[in-house]
């Protein structure tokens, strides 16, 4: 089985009359949360997030959450179409308006680089990382993996230790999943990864 990682295409010119969601959003309980908060948690969460628009536009069918997560817009993909081995699906509500997206969370993270053969930028020589900056390096370009690390039955996870955006992998069935359904396919971009 091969494996790809999930982003969203931001070269396409079509999200510029596309509303655009906060990074920032509530949970229930009026509390705040990140996209970085909630892609660190390693395990499932329970109740509903609301969010702010920090660009109006029409309703796409997907939408990058930050650079960490990404929600389905309910009236294009059921539930069915996003329900993997991996992903708990969150409601992710529009405050303003009730618009109604689902979004992926992504809690699994797999030990699975080989970072010998992965392309990364490293820290200069003699440079120690801040706390919040990854000890491997300072850009992470593209992972190389061990496929054998891979649980068979998982169709989404995170990369461990891999920083940077969109550090989202799903299996070949939940790609074609997602291509069944009828949207602008566009707006994502599956890349495949290289396995060992």
């Amino acid at each position: 089985m091969n494996y790809y990682k999930l982003g969203i295409n931001s070269e396409s010119k079509k999200w510029m009359n596309y509303m655009n969601p906060s990074s920032f959003f509530i949970d229930g309980e009026g509390n705040e949360l990140s996209d970085v908060k909630l892609s660190a948690i390693q395990s499932g969460f329970k109740g509903v997030l609301y969010f702010n628009a920090l660009k109006e536009g029409k309703s796409p069918p997907v939408v990058s959450v930050g650079t960490r997560l990404l929600a389905f817009n309910e009236d294009v993909f059921f539930e069915d179409d996003i329900n993997v081995s991996g992903v708990q699906l969150i409601p992710f509500i529009n405050r303003h308006n009730n618009l109604k997206y689902v979004l992926m969370h992504v809690f699994n993270y797999i030990d699975c680089v080989d970072w010998e053969c992965s392309k990364i930028e490293r820290w200069p020589l003699g440079y120690i990382p801040e706390v919040w900056e990854s000890k491997r390096g300072r850009f992470f370009i593209e992972p190389v993996v061990y496929k054998e690390k891979i649980p068979e039955n998982l169709d989404a996870f995170r990369l461990y230790e891999w920083g940077g955006a969109f550090n989202i992998i799903i299996s070949e069935a939940f790609k074609d999943k997602l291509l069944s359904v009828e949207f602008d396919s566009s707006l994502l971009d599956f890349k495949p990864l290289s396995l060992k």
